[in-house]
Protein backbone atom coordinates (compact mmCIF):
# COMPACT_ATOMS: atom_id res chain seq x y z
CA UNK A 1 0.00 0.00 0.00
CA UNK A 2 1.32 3.45 -0.95
CA UNK A 3 1.78 5.91 1.89
CA UNK A 4 2.91 8.97 -0.06
CA UNK A 5 -0.61 9.94 -1.12
CA UNK A 6 -3.31 11.14 1.24
CA UNK A 7 -6.04 8.80 2.30
CA UNK A 8 -9.42 9.28 0.59
CA UNK A 9 -11.20 10.08 3.81
CA UNK A 10 -13.34 13.06 2.84
CA UNK A 11 -16.68 13.48 1.04
CA UNK A 12 -14.92 15.94 -1.27
CA UNK A 13 -12.97 13.07 -2.81
CA UNK A 14 -16.21 11.86 -4.34
CA UNK A 15 -16.66 15.14 -6.24
CA UNK A 16 -16.71 14.73 -9.99
CA UNK A 17 -13.41 16.47 -10.78
CA UNK A 18 -11.43 15.61 -7.68
CA UNK A 19 -8.24 13.72 -8.50
CA UNK A 20 -8.41 10.05 -7.72
CA UNK A 21 -5.62 7.72 -6.69
CA UNK A 22 -5.84 6.25 -10.20
CA UNK A 23 -5.37 9.68 -11.87
CA UNK A 24 -2.35 10.49 -9.72
CA UNK A 25 -0.81 7.00 -9.79
CA UNK A 26 1.05 7.77 -13.04
CA UNK A 27 1.63 11.44 -12.21
CA UNK A 28 5.10 12.68 -11.28
CA UNK A 29 5.85 12.37 -7.58
CA UNK A 30 8.22 14.47 -5.51
CA UNK A 31 9.67 13.92 -2.06
CA UNK A 32 11.95 16.52 -0.51
CA UNK A 33 12.94 17.38 3.07
CA UNK A 34 14.69 20.11 5.00
CA UNK A 35 15.78 20.41 8.63
CA UNK A 36 14.61 23.60 10.34
CA UNK A 37 15.58 24.99 13.75
CA UNK A 38 12.12 25.04 15.34
CA UNK A 39 9.73 22.61 16.98
CA UNK A 40 7.38 20.42 14.91
CA UNK A 41 4.43 22.36 16.35
CA UNK A 42 5.93 25.72 15.28
CA UNK A 43 6.56 24.44 11.74
CA UNK A 44 3.06 22.95 11.55
CA UNK A 45 1.48 26.22 12.74
CA UNK A 46 3.05 28.20 9.88
CA UNK A 47 2.10 25.63 7.21
CA UNK A 48 -1.44 25.38 8.58
CA UNK A 49 -1.95 29.16 8.40
CA UNK A 50 -2.29 29.13 4.62
CA UNK A 51 -2.39 32.92 4.37
CA UNK A 52 1.26 32.94 5.52
CA UNK A 53 2.45 30.56 2.78
CA UNK A 54 3.02 33.33 0.19
CA UNK A 55 5.59 34.78 2.64
CA UNK A 56 8.01 32.02 1.71
CA UNK A 57 6.53 30.17 -1.28
CA UNK A 58 7.67 31.66 -4.56
CA UNK A 59 5.01 32.33 -7.17
CA UNK A 60 2.09 31.82 -4.77
CA UNK A 61 0.39 35.17 -4.79
CA UNK A 62 -2.59 34.35 -2.58
CA UNK A 63 -4.26 31.62 -0.57
CA UNK A 64 -7.84 32.33 0.42
CA UNK A 65 -9.62 30.20 3.02
CA UNK A 66 -13.10 29.15 1.88
CA UNK A 67 -13.75 27.03 4.97
CA UNK A 68 -11.56 25.59 7.75
CA UNK A 69 -10.44 22.79 5.40
CA UNK A 70 -10.94 24.21 1.88
CA UNK A 71 -8.71 26.87 0.32
CA UNK A 72 -8.37 28.66 -3.03
CA UNK A 73 -4.81 29.01 -4.36
CA UNK A 74 -3.52 31.54 -6.91
CA UNK A 75 -0.08 31.14 -8.49
CA UNK A 76 1.52 33.68 -10.83
CA UNK A 77 4.38 32.09 -12.75
CA UNK A 78 6.92 34.71 -13.89
CA UNK A 79 7.02 33.41 -17.47
CA UNK A 80 3.67 31.70 -17.54
CA UNK A 81 0.00 31.98 -16.84
CA UNK A 82 -1.84 32.64 -13.62
CA UNK A 83 -3.04 29.28 -12.32
CA UNK A 84 -5.78 28.75 -9.73
CA UNK A 85 -7.19 25.75 -7.92
CA UNK A 86 -9.13 24.71 -4.85
CA UNK A 87 -7.68 22.26 -2.37
CA UNK A 88 -9.09 20.45 0.61
CA UNK A 89 -7.30 19.15 3.68
CA UNK A 90 -8.23 15.51 3.83
CA UNK A 91 -6.21 14.50 6.88
CA UNK A 92 -4.20 16.29 9.53
CA UNK A 93 -2.59 15.67 12.89
CA UNK A 94 -1.63 18.95 14.61
CA UNK A 95 2.12 19.21 15.01
CA UNK A 96 2.69 16.14 12.81
CA UNK A 97 1.21 16.35 9.30
CA UNK A 98 -1.22 17.88 6.82
CA UNK A 99 -2.51 16.06 3.70
CA UNK A 100 -4.51 17.69 0.90
CA UNK A 101 -5.76 17.26 -2.64
CA UNK A 102 -7.16 19.51 -5.32
CA UNK A 103 -10.92 19.43 -5.70
CA UNK A 104 -13.63 20.52 -8.11
CA UNK A 105 -12.87 21.81 -11.59
CA UNK A 106 -9.32 22.87 -10.67
CA UNK A 107 -6.70 23.81 -13.26
CA UNK A 108 -4.23 21.80 -11.18
CA UNK A 109 -4.59 18.14 -10.27
CA UNK A 110 -2.49 17.32 -7.23
CA UNK A 111 -2.34 15.64 -3.87
CA UNK A 112 0.29 15.87 -1.21
CA UNK A 113 1.34 15.94 2.39
CA UNK A 114 3.78 17.76 4.60
CA UNK A 115 5.11 16.01 7.70
CA UNK A 116 6.90 17.41 10.73
CA UNK A 117 9.09 15.20 12.92
CA UNK A 118 11.81 15.93 15.45
CA UNK A 119 15.28 15.94 13.89
CA UNK A 120 17.93 13.63 15.37
CA UNK A 121 20.12 15.08 18.11
CA UNK A 122 17.55 17.70 19.07
CA UNK A 123 18.47 19.78 15.99
CA UNK A 124 14.99 21.04 15.19
CA UNK A 125 12.38 19.60 12.86
CA UNK A 126 12.58 17.61 9.64
CA UNK A 127 9.93 19.01 7.29
CA UNK A 128 9.13 16.48 4.54
CA UNK A 129 6.96 17.32 1.55
CA UNK A 130 5.46 14.68 -0.75
CA UNK A 131 3.58 15.82 -3.85
CA UNK A 132 1.90 14.12 -6.80
CA UNK A 133 0.77 16.42 -9.58
CA UNK A 134 -0.32 16.80 -13.19
CA UNK A 135 0.90 19.98 -14.91
CA UNK A 136 -1.78 21.79 -16.94
CA UNK A 137 -0.86 21.63 -20.62
CA UNK A 138 0.77 18.20 -20.57
CA UNK A 139 4.31 17.11 -21.45
CA UNK A 140 5.18 20.14 -23.62
CA UNK A 141 4.43 22.56 -20.79
CA UNK A 142 6.23 20.26 -18.33
CA UNK A 143 9.43 20.37 -20.43
CA UNK A 144 9.15 24.16 -20.88
CA UNK A 145 8.72 24.76 -17.14
CA UNK A 146 11.73 22.55 -16.39
CA UNK A 147 13.91 24.50 -18.84
CA UNK A 148 12.88 27.78 -17.18
CA UNK A 149 13.48 26.47 -13.64
CA UNK A 150 9.77 26.71 -12.82
CA UNK A 151 9.11 23.00 -12.68
CA UNK A 152 7.49 21.59 -9.53
CA UNK A 153 10.69 19.90 -8.27
CA UNK A 154 12.73 23.11 -8.45
CA UNK A 155 9.89 25.08 -6.86
CA UNK A 156 9.50 22.55 -4.01
CA UNK A 157 13.22 22.62 -3.21
CA UNK A 158 13.28 26.42 -3.37
CA UNK A 159 10.19 26.76 -1.19
CA UNK A 160 11.50 24.36 1.45
CA UNK A 161 14.78 26.32 1.61
CA UNK A 162 12.84 29.59 1.85
CA UNK A 163 10.68 28.09 4.63
CA UNK A 164 13.86 27.22 6.54
CA UNK A 165 15.13 30.80 6.16
CA UNK A 166 11.74 32.23 7.10
CA UNK A 167 11.52 30.14 10.28
CA UNK A 168 15.14 30.69 11.34
CA UNK A 169 15.60 34.37 10.45
CA UNK A 170 12.10 35.78 9.92
CA UNK A 171 12.77 36.58 6.26
CA UNK A 172 13.66 34.96 2.95
CA UNK A 173 16.87 35.85 1.09
CA UNK A 174 16.36 37.44 -2.30
CA UNK A 175 18.31 39.16 -5.04
CA UNK A 176 15.23 41.02 -6.24
CA UNK A 177 15.99 44.70 -6.63
CA UNK A 178 19.74 44.19 -6.26
CA UNK A 179 22.05 45.24 -9.08
CA UNK A 180 24.15 42.62 -10.79
CA UNK A 181 27.16 43.22 -12.94
CA UNK A 182 28.51 46.62 -13.82
CA UNK A 183 26.57 49.67 -14.74
CA UNK A 184 26.44 50.35 -18.51
CA UNK A 185 28.07 53.77 -17.96
CA UNK A 186 31.01 52.21 -16.10
CA UNK A 187 31.79 49.90 -19.04
CA UNK A 188 31.80 52.72 -21.56
CA UNK A 189 34.25 54.80 -19.50
CA UNK A 190 36.65 51.83 -19.28
CA UNK A 191 36.85 51.43 -23.05
CA UNK A 192 37.62 55.11 -23.77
Amino acid sequence: MRTDLPENSSPATARKSAPTREQLRDAPQLRESVTVRCTPLEAYAIWRDFKKLPNFMTDISQVEMISPTVSHWTVDLPRGPKVEWDAEIIHERPGEMISWQSIGDSQVTQAGSVRFRPAPGDRGTVVSLALSYAIPGGKLVEVATKLMGEDPKTMVITNLRRFKAYMETGECPTVEGQPSGRDENDRESETH
